[in-house]
C-alpha cells in the first residue's frame, strides 16, 4: 500500500461563508490516529476592506459536548492569510484528547463575510485502510 492510501481524508467545514463574527466549528474523532493535519483554506474576502479572519484556532475535549472544548495553547491564528491563503495546523495526537475541534470565526465588522473551508488527514493510525472505503468521505481513485 502506498502511504498515501493509508491516510484517512475527511472535510471538516465544507465551504461556506461567515458574516460579522459568526464561528464556524466542526470536530472530528482523533481515535486510533497518532497524527493528523488540518488544513483551512480563506476563500474570497467578500467584505470592503478586505479583513482577514478574526480567529482560527483548534480546541479539544474527551466528549463532543460543545462546553466542554478548550483551547489547544500555540494552537491559534489571529489576522489569519488574506484571500488564498492556507492556515495548516500539524497535530500529534499522541497527547491531545480524543476529539479536536476547529473554531473560525471571521472579523466582526459590518460587510465582512469570509468564505473558509477546511480538510483533516489523519495519519499513522492503529489499523490502515483495507479499501478505498475507508480512507474518508471522498471518492477515491488510485491511479
Amino acid at each position: 500500500m502506498q502511504t498515501l492510501q493509508s491516510y484517512k481524508h475527511s472535510v471538516l467545514i465544507a465551504p461556506i461563508t461567515k458574516t460579522n463574527g459568526s464561528t464556524a466549528t466542526a470536530y472530528f474523532d482523533g481515535k486510533y490516529y497518532d497524527a493528523a493535519e488540518v488544513l483551512v483554506t480563506i476563500g474570497a474576502l467578500k467584505n470592503t476592506n478586505g479583513i482577514p479572519p478574526k480567529t482560527i484556532k483548534l480546541q479539544e475535549s474527551d466528549d463532543t459536548v460543545a462546553t466542554n472544548f478548550a483551547d489547544i495553547s500555540g494552537a491559534s491564528v489571529s489576522a489569519g492569510p488574506t484571500a488564498g491563503g492556507q492556515v495548516r495546523f500539524n497535530i500529534d495526537l499522541r497527547k491531545r484528547k480524543r476529539y479536536i475541534q476547529l473554531s473560525f470565526t471571521p472579523e466582526t465588522g459590518t460587510n465582512d463575510d469570509q468564505i473558509v473551508s477546511a480538510i483533516v488527514l489523519l495519519g499513522r493510525g492503529e489499523f490502515a485502510p483495507s479499501d478505498t472505503n475507508g480512507m474518508g468521505d471522498t471518492t477515491v481513485k488510485i491511479v
